[in-house]
């Protein structure tokens, strides 16, 4: 998520002359991603960042590098607070807790931000009562230190292709769901953020206790989801719990999420 947030062993400060590749895209169908029908996230294993985060790597892209984890953060964490950018793009979505990057801003619970490559944040990172959150980026999570940054707000440091707007805090449940389908069926969704280039998006879906119906994962994209809470089924008849991943490449036959046995919410990238 940011410098602290993957807390390096050591600070490395630049002066802003590294290198920066603009986003990472690959063209529409292709990913090398593996094929993930099902995990649950307590199966992974815990990898130690810093000196006392943690995360859990859900999928790699073995040609982008792009990376999607579950982290957690302990209560009363405090970075080292020193600005930095990255080459890639980053989402964060906030399951559950606070963290702040600049000591005033707090994302919490359902908190959302997209940041594309090349912006300078980090300033001032903590959390008081600990996190748990989802990071994705489009290519290695590299860190580019500014040891005297113009601004103590997060700013652009060199322009990106990238195809997102900059979102620096997205109080998700503030947003209106879109109500799609009618009766038994119906399902809401959020659009979190959308690429203006490729339809490329990052949204919440929900379904209703008892819901039965179609959401389908189309074949003509990859898709990607975690699910937040609540316990739904794909139509070849796998659960998908609280806390499970998959990802599915383009080309693949499509699957559809075809119930919920409880009111469940799932956090969905489309590609």
């Amino acid at each position: 998520m940011s410098g602290c947030l993957v807390c390096l062993a050591r600070r490395r400060l630049l002066s802003g002359m590294a290198a920066v590749a603009g986003m990472s895209m690959l063209p529409a169908g292709r990913a090398a991603r593996p094929e993930i029908p099902h995990l649950n996230l307590a199966d992974l294993s815990w990898e130690p960042v810093g000196t006392r985060n943690r995360r859990k790597q859900l999928s790699i892209d073995a040609v982008t590098g792009g990376l999607t984890f579950y982290m957690e953060i302990p209560a009363g964490w405090q970075g080292g607070g020193v600005a930095h950018y990255h080459t890639c793009s980053e989402e964060v979505y906030v399951i559950s807790g606070d963290v702040t990057l600049n000591g005033r801003d707090y994302l919490e619970d359902a908190a959302y931000l997209y940041r594309p490559a090349g912006i300078v944040h980090g300033h001032r990172e903590g959390s008081i009562g600990g996190c748990r959150l989802i990071i994705k980026t489009d290519g290695p999570l590299d860190f580019n230190y500014v040891e005297e940054p113009r601004s103590e707000e997060e700013y652009i440091f060199r322009v990106s292709a990238d195809g997102r707007p900059h979102i620096l805090h997205l109080k998700t449940p503030e947003l209106q769901w879109a109500r799609r389908d009618q009766g038994a069926s119906q399902y809401g969704v959020k659009v979190l953020s959308q690429d203006r280039n490729t339809g490329a998006y990052t949204g919440l879906l929900l379904l209703a206790a008892g819901w039965a119906g179609r959401f389908d994962m189309s074949r003509d994209a990859n898709w990607e989801w975690f699910v937040i809470d609540g316990d739904a089924m794909l139509d070849d008849g796998t659960n998908l719990g609280a806390d499970s991943y998959g990802f599915k490449p383009a080309g693949r036959v499509g699957n559809a999420i075809v119930r919920a046995m409880n009111r469940t919410r799932v956090l969905l990238w489309r590609d």
